[in-house]
């Protein structure tokens, strides 16, 4: 039996598939390398690879025809890819790439012989390093079902957003204690128990909805024992390595639960496996796709190749911030930032190209400014999952909001955050993003903004502006300071080099 030439076609499709997206395969290996919560996903194309070949007798009897809307569909998820390459969105990145790869085999091959192997290729989908942007919710649900269960086992409880005291001790609901790990992992193992285990739609549907609330409920009961370990040891057991073994002793029973729970509701094996011969082999797998499809497919990538190296590789415009009119005004302030000093709070954006920092009083009333910017001269982003509004360690979220302050005839949207200490200091927060072309409180939107700024040619540069106070009335009063200050903050946010060179001879001949 010869090589089938589609075979050919396909290892020929991947190589394309590699060298368009080299970059984006190596940072999601050494996502997967680097990140605990990942780990699992190095084991997702072998084992998509394995079910595929299990089903090989059944896809060479389908007829193989491409299909030029899957091919479409590649290109629309370039253009995604593109998107996240120039904002730096790894999450775009990582969902088109890994997505184009089942499409290519859908492209090359068609519905009929992808449906055969349908589930291989959609689980190739949980190599998407995805789900950390969940841990801020995981967060809360933990806490949330964790206390309940402390207050019906009669335990007094006392909690300030993540923190969660007891008689004895306190407790803080960290961002490891989210069950994100946990989670993805879990989901990943339960699609796979559902597609080996069982074989009717309802059933797969069932256990993957259980294994997707599973790992939420577990996680929030092994939060509560550690709580109610804790309590009733005097905080003797249940913290530090204690802490940690008994995290991974539950993360094993619950996965050793589910797997025993799919092995017990398995239905029966209904499919026979069959035998290749000559006389039931399709044909079609022996030669090339279409000359026209094939053409179209290259082209597709040759012109995406091109556009890459000609439009995204090229220099962004840099940008500068003006801060003379935020030192005449704010005579007091500080252009170093660090976490835990005499502000006692500051957001933290340690790769901000520029800082500035200042302490007004309103009477009596505190109110701090934080200004930072980034001029895009180096690959620090202004949205980015190392910058913080706060110290997720010295600081909790007590509540969030977001509402619009009025600017003679324009609206400021800000988002209002309420957070507590450790200490049990309070702190309220506003805050809102700028770049070129867009005012916003939403990172996401901001986000596709400056990557859209990259691909028109201006650039990636922004700022992050921040008031605050720790003033019972902090709303009202944080409201007033920005409608008096806000010209004298927007004074100095981000320029072009062009804009500001034109507006340094125009000073000069005045």
């Amino acid at each position: 039996m010869s090589l089938p030439k589609s075979l050919i076609w396909l290892l020929f499709c991947l190589l394309l598939w590699c060298v368009a997206f080299y970059e984006s395969l190596l940072s999601a290996y050494n996502v997967w390398m680097l990140s605990a919560t990942y780990n699992h996903c190095l084991f997702v194309i072998p084992i998509s690879l394995y079910l595929i070949w299990q089903k090989i007798p059944d896809l060479l009897l389908k007829k193989a025809e491409p299909n030029y809307i899957a091919l479409c569909l590649i290109i629309a998820l370039m253009l995604v890819w593109a998107l996240g390459f120039a904002g730096n969105i790894n999450l775009f990145q990582h969902f088109a790439v890994f997505s184009i790869l089942p499409l290519i085999f859908l492209a090359s091959f068609g519905w009929r012989a992808s449906r055969v192997i349908l589930f291989p290729l959609l689980f190739i989908l949980f190599a998407i390093p995805v789900g950390e942007e969940l841990i801020p919710l995981f967060q809360q649900i933990t806490a949330d079902i964790s206390v309940q269960m402390l207050l019906w086992s009669g335990v007094p409880v006392f909690r300030e957003g993540l923190f969660i005291q007891v008689p004895g001790g306190k407790f803080l609901v960290a961002e490891a204690c989210s069950g994100i790990r946990f989670f993805v992992s879990t989901v990943m193992l339960g699609s796979l128990c559902s597609y080996m285990f069982f074989r009717s739609f309802k059933k797969r549907l069932l256990f993957m909805l259980f294994s997707i609330i599973l790992p939420i409920i577990a996680n929030a009961i092994r939060a509560y024992g550690i709580m109610i370990v804790g309590y009733l040891t005097g905080m003797e057991h249940a913290v530090g390595a204690d802490h940690l073994i008994y995290g991974w002793f539950f993360f094993a029973l619950v996965t050793g639960l589910l797997i025993l729970c799919a092995n017990f509701f398995k239905e029966a094996e209904l499919e026979v496996r069959k035998t290749i011969n000559a006389e039931n082999l399709n044909a079609s797998w022996f030669s090339l796709p279409d000359k026209s499809f094939m053409v179209s497919f290259v082209v597709v990538f040759i012109s995406f190749f091109l556009w890459k190296f000609a439009v995204i590789k090229s220099p962004d415009t840099k940008f500068n911030a003006d801060l003379s009119i935020l030192e005449e005004k704010f005579p007091s302030s500080s252009k170093q930032i660090k976490p835990g000093s005499v502000l006692n709070w500051s957001p933290i954006f340690d790769d901000a190209d520029i800082q500035f920092q200042a302490r007004t009083f309103n009477g009596l009333k505190e109110v701090q400014l934080h200004f930072l910017a980034f001029t895009g001269a180096t690959e620090a982003e202004l949205i980015s999952w190392n910058n913080r509004v706060f110290e997720p360690n010295d600081w909790t979220l007590e509540s969030s909001s977001s509402f619009n302050i009025k600017i003679e005839a324009h609206e400021l949207p800000v988002t209002v955050l309420k957070i507590v200490s450790n200490a049990g200091r309070k702190r309220t927060i506003f805050y809102w993003y700028q770049a070129p072309g867009v005012l916003s409180n939403n990172k996401f939107e901001v986000k596709i903004w400056q990557a859209l700024n990259v691909l028109s040619g201006i650039g990636k540069g922004g700022a992050f502006v921040a008031v605050s106070s720790p003033s019972d009335n902090a709303e009202s009063l944080l409201s007033a300071w920005v409608q008096e200050n806000y010209k004298s903050i927007a004074s100095a946010y981000l320029t072009t080099e062009k804009e500001t060179k034109s507006a340094e001879l125009m000073m000069e001949k005045q």
